[in-house]
């Protein structure tokens, strides 16, 4: 939810700075906010394996932001 409030603030603050760095806070609050859940919940999904679950969500995070940069990279080249 915070996520998509901070994309609908940096679209209405054409301009306006503090709205844009509290669209950038939310954004990276909620960002760690929801790394830390899902390496937990990863623990708890391999629960004889615990450095699996661990290794495979930040693999899985690492992977989504190459390919989302390599994406960002060619629409703003676009």
């Amino acid at each position: 939810m915070l996520i998509a409030s901070s994309s609908i603030i940096l679209s209405i603050a054409l301009g306006d700075l503090f709205l844009s760095y509290l669209a950038a806070g939310l954004f990276g609050c909620s960002y760690i906010f929801l790394t830390g859940v899902l390496l937990v919940w990863g623990i708890r999904v391999f629960i004889t394996n615990a450095s699996l679950g661990i290794g495979v969500p930040f693999l899985l995070l690492a992977v989504g932001q190459v390919i989302g940069s390599i994406f960002a990279g060619w629409f703003i080249g676009a």
